[in-house]
C-alpha cells in the first residue's frame, strides 16, 4: 500500500515565522555524575522533527480532521507532505543563481517529505471568525 498524499485542499506551507525543523539526531547521549556528557552515534537514520502553524479556514479544518481520522487512520500512517525547506523555491546553481528553463523562467523545485504526525496530535485555536490556527508536529522520516 502506498502512502497517501497531503490533501490539495489544505495549505501547502506553515506560517514561516512559526516553522521550526530540527536536524535529525541519531546520537546516544550519556550523562555522567560529573563532567561533560558523552555522545556516540546510535542510529544511522533518525527522524527530523518539524513543527509549525497551519492557517486554515473552517472548511480546511474539516478537511484536515478528515485527513487525520480517515486518511492517516488517526494519525498513525505515514504520508507525503510538501517539503517546507525546498518545495516551491527556484533551483539554484553552485553560485546561488536560479537555473533557467528553456522559456528563460526559473525552474521551480517540487519536493515532498515522507512524514508521520508527531507525538502530539494537531490542536486548534480560533483567532477570528472562520479562521483556524492549527499547530502541527511532524516527524520527517529518513
Amino acid at each position: 500500500m502506498s502512502a497517501p498524499v497531503w490533501d490539495t485542499r489544505l495549505p501547502r506551507w506553515f506560517v514561516r515565522n512559526n516553522f521550526n525543523a530540527q536536524f535529525p539526531d541519531g546520537r546516544g547521549i550519556s550523562e555522567p555524575d560529573n563532567g561533560l556528557f558523552r555522545t556516540e552515534r546510535r542510529y544511522s537514520n533518525a527522524i527530523m522533527p518539524a513543527r509549525g502553524l497551519l492557517p486554515c479556514t473552517a472548511f480546511q479544518y474539516d478537511v484536515l480532521m478528515q485527513f487525520w481520522m480517515v486518511t492517516t487512520s488517526g494519525g498513525s500512517r505515514a504520508f507525503w507532505f510538501p517539503d517546507q525547506l525546498h518545495d516551491g523555491l527556484p533551483m539554484l546553481n553552485e553560485a546561488g543563481v536560479p537555473v533557467l528553463g528553456e522559456d528563460d523562467r526559473p525552474i521551480i523545485v517540487s519536493a515532498s517529505w515522507l512524514v508521520k504526525f508527531g507525538k502530539t496530535p494537531p490542536s486548534v485555536t480560533i483567532p477570528a471568525g472562520s479562521l483556524r490556527d492549527v499547530p502541527i508536529e511532524l516527524w520527517v522520516l529518513p
